[in-house]
């Protein structure tokens, strides 16, 4: 049969080609079709390729095909294209991307997919790569925080791997190894993924996958444009949109994930981004010449990690941690492609950070040593890395380096660390554990302990407990058992609140304690501090370790333990399921897992699920009441502490809770409409409603006891996953969050930290209210600061230290260690200096000085040394105290203590000093505390107390009846603002010291050096020597010999009975507990000289007596009663009581202890009477509080500018220091070292004599009316200004025809100030009549004498001056620029629009315009007009002429020789001639008419600096003055009062003429008195001696 041609064709191809493939291939496939033309072509095919069954081994196919079997036969096919492997990934902030290069950001903070295999074809492996982002301090920026792999049916967390690498999972076909700084997981199929534990995720993932994948990653087609593929297949129209399409629930995603940014996504400044990109910063990636990455440039383009650098390190505020990132992520990629980097990190300042046992090696072994391989870096076939290397002799152990011979274990192709115990079955009945030496692995069977249930918990099998309770103790505070059995318990020493009581093996044991303290109530406590084992959390927002101030977060005992703050919350929490919570106030929680039911015991109760047995006390067997159940478990005592209520526990009257009931107070708990409603149904708000009640109650209704109350339900409701709605207001109960935070009803609570750039190690929580970080701030141990202000996390001792903070690791203080600016820990050698001991003091380890020595200046004053030696000294100069000397080649703070001494006018002697001022200079600061003055002075500033200076390098403060100024040399100074000073210093100033106080060398004989070195022959020359010259200053240095004053016998032995000075050596007496530590003797002869010179002055036994009651208590001995209502009673200032052991912290101002901590000890003094505040200086309303804060204390209303006033910042008491953008409208000034604001010019408003009125504005007009007017007050939209009104009466004197001024009312800062006519040295306040001087409120407002006027001047400028008959002058700051209404015009410039009415509106006449500021509170005994009261006559033309003459009022204007000519060019006197000739003419010639004009004029003068002598004398005008005074041209009638004696204050250099005291006599207000016949002060008030 003949063949086919297409038979032939074929079977001559085979000839022809035999294994063309081609050939072959197109006969097979055409073979069945031809099988029945071909006839015998079957049997020659056959036979052609052999008997056997046909395959791919059979044929070869051309170059450029390869063979497929097709339905049993084998088919040559064209090569398919070989697609290269596809890298994506996302690094820093994040930036994206994907395999097809394209690039994009996206900020998601939840958990998306990076990539997976979404093809249809089944022979490719499935894998899924999962991302969860968080934000780190910025809300605005994301970092990858989690990676996932999915592969082979396993899920891989890298993070919950990390102990147990390197890991080969599934036969081998996934493995899990460190490699340089990331974690790689490799997959057989293709799939490696890099992870560098921080922020910089890749991708790799084989050709084959292409076009089969999704995700962020794109779909791996080679083309760009299409990557932003959705699951849906459709295309997203940007970042946003896509990455969201890719979110997916993660294992631990934060509920408050979101996918886009908070406050929208930042872009930085074209300058920020100019600046980030110098070559210093990221433009270090694209240097050409010399660059350090330039080899790798033609290899990896550089632009697009250079434009990331820039971005992140713009975002990360410049922290250099975001530039070295970048410049590792470039450089582990140029190292992948095979490029080696020199070295760069020196250059960049990006040192490398290595664990202990290892060393970093720009380009080592990406096959690292392991316990699982030691060999692996001789077999490493990949390029080399930037790596820790393991040192000689070690290898890695997890994340640890440890010698070969301590490695761990195999197990199932896992490491498992030595001592490492693991449940080896899904059912946790095999526990198995790696034995040290052996490495292997040993297990035994066992299950879960009651409570417990078989569970993987974050990658781990574990037994968990089913359930959890939490004890609590609040306010009162308020007990909630385990069980939920509510008790009350007042006790206030330290107890035990809950710890293991069982001797089960399995449970970890744990002790919780707990110390409570009053807080404004003898009666009642408050939870004070929380000591978990060896942490103590303190009232500092700090933690304590083994006694140790440390920053947080910590973690301790190798991660078993974690401490981090959580929303206003310290949080620690323990890995076997206990959990501590401390609000730093008065709420502590404590949570335990369920295995530890009926296993504990304390004040908690024993967990046992019945509430009714939680009373039982230690070793009882049944409930007891509930005091003494909690008196049983006390632990310790502390000076002062109680077992339960001091007295009778306190209850509330009915009516007095019916009142706290109300929704304005507790009732907002259980209110069904209000912001707790949603938690009326998961936590009964009952018992929390009663407890508020109650402390309320106790409290009469004190807000923070309430805030705290409600706080308390709040954390309850949060807690139990309830909705809470904002229930706070800036108003009520507003939280005062520290510098860049703010407050959130929910703020995250595991926010990022400086220590790690992330969350704390070990934290969860809740979402619960706290203050958060502002923008761009993060968390630096307990502040906020900008990122590149975080400091150093210091491997060695796992803590983290704020920037410039100094340390001592080894604990023995052999090396110093400083984190500086850079976030790098800098350490040196070191060693204690002499005197000087290596110990943990105060919470803090460092070298501390061994003892210390107080040096003495009491009364005379009398002198006790630092070496014990005594000696009195007279001396009225300036002394310098104490001061440090021969500092050289020490580590020893440079400070002096200089005292100024002034004659003592107690006494009834001369020759007697008493100490008037101590200056204190360290630190660049220079701080002064002066007799009677309360505050201090800060580098000429005064500031209220407490002072925090240089964030505690100085403090200043009150304790007791002192002054305290502490430093942190160890250095202490204390006056009592009266009488008594004392210098204590540490001991490692010894022999380091030098001034009256001696050289504290040991040795009294050698005191008396002088500053030359040589020793003095006697104390006056001794105290000569130390003499601070200051120029124009007269003083004598004391007296001598038998010029000093003696003690004649007779009352020197009435002085030195028991009823006198002989109490402090009384054998018997109250002081007898002293006698041992601090010899009375010379307290006593003291006592007696100063009580003689005094003729037995009870204020001079008091002090002096105090004195020695003061010493013997900072010698370590408290004298109980030795004063009594008949000897030496304290007086107390208004709203405080006398207490032998006085706590000023007992009730504090909110805010006060973050300036200052308080006393460890008491001290007698005053405390604050129940319902008051102290704020650190007196009792006061809680309302009444100031503001503390940047170290310093702001009262009520203040307002303070900073920033060149561009800030203006003011004190509110319920919501803290305020500060907003300002604007001066004048001059702003730096004045002391404070910005303020300087009145570009002044306004001057007058009406004096007929009067005559001279507006702000220089408008000049005559009004007669009788009745009382507005004069001047605010008006408008005041701004910040503060208001303030002044109102005038006149009077007809003789003439109806005119009036002059009578009265002037200023109302200002709540108060009425009244200056009458003729009531010359005092005024009215608010009703009460003073004398002068009168200081309101905080100085707010000064009254004083000047001259014969009496002047009003307030704190913002405003002058009232009144001369108590005619003269009334207004001096305003231009501040007030047309914010003022009145008789004195609208001060806005213009004097043609001066006669306006109250409603703003132009008036016709002078008449009718005074006539519209009348107050509607006229005087109706008195009538009055606003006219004369009949015709207003004038003055004859002839009589004009002749006063205007310069015999008389034309003497004011005379040109040529006139005595006022020189004034001319500053006051024109036109218009003062004018109402001179007017005033003159109306009283028919009346030259006191005339002497006041000129008075009037010369005033005038005076207020531009210009004294005009000699006119009364020419004119026959003299200012006549009462008895023992005399008429001075410049009057100081101010500092020579009575009270000035008493109560010094600045007064302003005079300018006013007037009557002055002769010399000897002071002003007491009234008359000029000897000073022995001056008054008192009481209440910042002079009272006058009734004769």
């Amino acid at each position: 049969m003949l063949l086919p041609p297409i038979c032939l064709k074929v079977c001559r191809a085979f000839r022809d080609a035999l294994l063309r493939t081609s050939v072959v291939t197109s006969c097979y496939l055409n073979m069945k079709y031809y099988l029945k033309l071909c006839g015998n072509l079957l049997y020659f095919l056959s036979g052609f390729l052999g008997s056997g069954s046909l395959s791919c081994s059979s044929i070869t196919c051309s170059d450029n095909e390869v063979c497929e079997m097709k339905e049993g036969y084998p088919s040559c096919v064209p090569k398919p294209v070989e697609t290269k492997p596809g890298t994506c990934w996302a690094m820093g902030d994040p930036h994206y991307r994907t395999f097809d290069n394209r690039y994009f950001d996206f900020m998601g903070t939840c958990t998306y997919v990076i990539a997976k295999n979404c093809g249809k074809d089944d022979k490719l492996p499935a894998f899924e790569v999962l991302a969860q982002n968080e934000n780190r301090g910025s809300l605005r920026v994301s970092y990858v925080a989690r990676v996932i792999v999915k592969a082979y049916d396993v899920t891989i967390t890298p993070l919950e791997c990390k102990h147990f690498l390197p890991l080969t999972l599934n036969n081998n076909q996934l493995n899990l190894f460190q490699s340089g700084r990331s974690v790689v997981i490799e997959a057989a199929f293709g799939l490696t993924a890099r992870y560098d534990w921080q922020q910089y995720l890749e991708v790799t993932l084989s050709g084959s996958y292409a076009g089969k994948t999704c995700g962020l990653c794109g779909n791996f087609n080679g083309n760009p444009s299409d990557d932003f593929t959705t699951p849906s297949g459709t295309q997203a129209d940007g970042p946003l949109a896509f990455g969201s399409s890719w979110k997916v629930p993660g294992p631990a995603d934060n509920p408050k994930c979101r996918d886009d940014c908070v406050g929208g996504c930042e872009r930085c400044e074209d300058s920020q981004m100019a600046k980030w990109q110098g070559d210093m910063f990221c433009g270090l990636l694209t240097v050409v010449e010399n660059g350090l990455f330039r080899k790798c440039h033609s290899v990896i383009d550089p632009k697009v990690y250079l434009e990331n650098c820039k971005y992140d390190l713009c975002m990360g505020g410049g922290l250099r941690h975001f530039l070295c990132r970048s410049l590792e992520a470039y450089t582990e990629a140029c190292q992948l492609a095979g490029i080696q980097i020199p070295e760069w990190r020196i250059t960049a300042q990006c040192p490398a950070d290595c664990p202990a046992n290892s060393h970093y090696e720009l380009c080592g072994s990406s096959c690292p040593a392991t316990c699982s391989d030691p060999k692996a870096p001789t077999k490493c076939k990949r390029p080399c890395v930037e790596t820790c290397t393991c040192n000689t002799g070690f290898v890695w152990s997890g994340s640890q380096c440890v010698p070969e011979a301590q490695c761990g274990c195999s197990y199932e192709g896992r490491y498992i660390p030595v001592g490492e115990s693991f449940w080896a079955d899904q059912g946790c009945q095999q526990w198995c554990t790696c034995v040290a030496g052996s490495r292997r692995v040993e297990c035994k069977n066992k299950g879960c302990g009651a409570g417990q249930q078989c569970q993987v918990v974050e990658g781990i099998r574990k037994c968990q407990a089913v359930s959890e309770s939490t004890c609590q103790a609040t306010g009162d505070p308020h007990y909630v058992t385990f069980d939920k059995k509510r008790f009350d318990f007042q006790g206030t020493c330290v107890y035990q609140l809950a710890a293991l009581c069982s001797k089960n093996p399995e449970l970890v044991p744990f002790e919780v304690l707990v110390q409570n303290d009053h807080r404004g109530s003898k009666v009642v406590a408050y939870t004070n501090i929380s000591n978990i084992s060896s942490l103590y959390i303190s009232w500092c927002v700090l933690l304590q370790v083994n006694e140790e101030l440390v920053n947080l977060p910590v973690t301790l005992a190798e991660g078993q333990v974690s401490v981090y703050k959580s929303g206003l919350y310290a949080v620690v929490t323990v890995n076997f399921g206990l959990k501590v919570t401390f609000n730093w106030e008065s709420a502590v929680f404590v949570t335990l897992p369920s295995n530890y039911m009926d296993a504990v015991c304390g004040l908690c109760g024993n967990y046992n699920g019945k509430p009714q047995d939680d009373l039982i006390p230690k070793n009882g067997d049944k409930p007891v009441s509930q005091a003494e159940f909690g008196t049983s478990w006390k632990v310790a005592d502390i000076p002062g502490c109680v077992n339960g209520c001091k007295g009778v526990c306190p209850d509330c009257d009915i009516n007095q809770k019916v009142q706290y009931e109300k929704g304005d107070f507790c009732g907002i708990l259980r209110d069904p409409k209000g912001p707790f409603r949603d938690c009326h149904a998961k936590v009964d708000p009952a018992g929390y409603f009663e407890d508020c009640v109650y402390d309320v109650c106790l409290y009469k209704g004190k807000k923070d006891v309430l805030c705290q109350a409600i706080t308390a339900y709040t954390t309850a409701c949060q807690s139990a996953g309830a909705k809470v709605y904002s229930w706070r207001t800036n108003e009520f109960c507003a939280v005062k969050c520290p510098a860049n935070s703010h407050y959130e009803v929910y703020a995250d609570p595991c926010p990022a930290t400086c220590q790690s750039l992330g969350p704390p190690v070990g934290c969860q929580g809740q979402w619960k209210e706290g203050c958060s970080c502002d923008e761009g701030y993060m968390l630096s141990g307990d502040i906020c600061v900008p990122y590149s202000q975080c400091g150093c996390f210091y491997k060695n001792n796992n803590r983290y230290y704020r920037i410039g903070e100094v340390f001592y690791p080894s604990g023995e203080c052999q090396e110093e260690c400083n984190c500086t600016q850079s976030g790098q820990v800098v350490c040196k050698k070191f060693s204690c200096g002499p005197n000087e001991k290596c110990k943990v003091e105060d919470g803090i380890q460092k070298c501390h000085p061994v003892g210390n020595a107080t040096c003495h200046a009491s009364g005379d004053p009398h002198y006790r040394s630092f070496d014990g030696q005594t000696f009195d000294f007279q001396g009225t100069c300036t002394y310098t105290l104490a001061k440090s000397c021969g500092l050289e080649g020490t580590r020893l703070v440079a400070f002096s203590v200089v005292v100024e001494n002034v004659e003592w006018t107690q006494m009834n002697v001369k020759g007697v000093s008493v100490t008037k001022m101590v200056a204190v200079e360290v630190y660049g600061f220079t701080l002064i505390m002066r007799n009677n003055m309360f505050g201090v002075l800060v580098n000429g500033v005064f500031n209220y107390l407490p002072v925090n200076l240089n964030n505690g390098a100085v403090l200043v403060y009150q304790e007791g009846m002192r002054y305290v100024i502490a430093m942190d040399n160890g250095v202490v100074v204390t006056y009592d603002l009266v009488f008594h000073a004392t210098v204590t210093v540490p001991g490692n100033y010894r022999d380091k010291v030098c001034g009256l106080c001696g050289n504290f060398n040991g040795n009294q004989k050698d005191d008396f050096q002088m500053p030359d070195r040589r020793l003095a022959n006697n104390a006056n020359a001794f105290g000569k020597s130390w003499k601070v010259t200051i120029p124009n200053v007269v003083c004598n240095d004391g007296c001598e010999g038998n010029s000093c004053p003696k003690c004649d016998p007779t009352r020197k032995a009435i002085f030195s009975k028991p009823t006198y000075c002989g109490i402090v050596t009384a054998p018997t007496g109250p002081f007898a507990v002293c006698h041992s530590k601090l010899d009375p003797q010379p307290y006593f002869d003291n006592c007696v000289f100063d009580l003689c010179a005094s003729n037995g002055d009870g204020n001079v036994l008091c002090n002096s007596i105090a004195a020695y009651a003061y010493n013997c208590h900072m010698a370590g001995a408290d004298v109980k009663n030795w004063r009594t209502t008949s000897f030496c009673p304290m007086k107390c200032p208004a709203n405080s009581h006398y207490e032998e052991c006085a706590d000023a912290c007992f009730a504090p101002c909110p805010g006060l202890t973050e300036i200052v901590q308080c006393p460890a000890s008491c001290t007698e003094g005053c405390q604050c009477d129940p319902g008051f505040a102290f704020n650190g200086q007196m009792c006061v309303k809680e309302t009444e509080c100031g503001c503390y804060e940047r170290g310093k204390t702001y009262k009520p209303g203040e307002v303070v500018y900073e920033e060149n006033c561009n800030t203006k910042c003011t004190c509110d008491p319920m919501t803290g220091l305020k500060c907003e953008k300002y604007s001066c409208p004048e001059t702003c000034r730096v004045e002391k070292g404070e910005a303020v604001c300087i009145p570009d010019f002044t306004g001057i408003c007058w009406a004096w004599g007929d009067p005559h009125y001279h507006t702000f504005d220089g408008y000049n007009y005559d009004f007669q009316g009788t009745c009382k007017y507005i004069i001047s007050q605010t008006c408008g939209n005041l701004d910040g200004l503060v208001p303030f009104s002044i109102t005038e009466r006149n009077d007809n004197r003789g003439n109806a025809i005119v009036s002059y001024v009578r009265d002037v009312d200023v109302s200002v800062y709540g108060y009425t100030i009244t200056m009458s006519k003729n009531q010359i040295g005092r005024v009215t306040v608010n009703g009460e009549l003073l004398n002068l001087p009168v200081r309101l409120g905080d100085g707010e407002v000064s009254l004083y004498q000047s001259g014969a006027n009496i002047v009003a001047e307030t704190k913002f400028g405003l002058i009232v001056t009144y001369d108590c008959n005619w003269s009334l002058y207004i001096k305003l700051p231009s501040s007030y620029y047309g914010s003022v209404c009145g008789l004195c015009g609208n001060f806005n410039g213009k004097t043609t629009d001066e006669l306006q009415n109250p409603a703003g509106k132009a008036v016709s006449s002078v008449i009718e315009f005074g006539k519209s500021w009348q107050t509607p509170d006229q005087d109706k005994d008195y009538p009055c007009w606003d006219t004369c009261e009949k015709d207003c006559p004038t003055c004859d033309g002839n009589l004009v002429k002749l006063y205007e003459t310069e015999a008389t009022c034309g003497a004011l204007a005379a040109k040529t020789n006139g005595v006022f000519q020189q004034c001319h060019g500053k006051v024109d006197p036109q218009a003062f001639m004018n109402s001179c000739v007017y005033d003159v003419c109306m009283n028919k010639g009346d030259m006191k008419m005339f002497c006041q004009a000129l008075a009037s004029y010369d005033k005038q003068c005076r207020e531009q600096g210009i004294i005009i002598k000699g006119w009364r004398a020419k004119f026959n005008c003299p200012l006549s003055c009462p008895p023992h005074s005399h008429y001075e041209i410049r009057a100081d009638t101010c500092g020579g009062t009575c009270a000035s004696f008493i109560y010094p204050s600045s007064c302003p250099e005079s300018i006013f003429e007037g009557c002055q005291c002769d010399d000897g006599f002071v002003f007491d207000g009234i008359q000029c008195v000897a000073l022995e016949n001056c008054g008192c002060m009481y209440d910042g008030r002079y009272l006058t001696v009734k004769l």
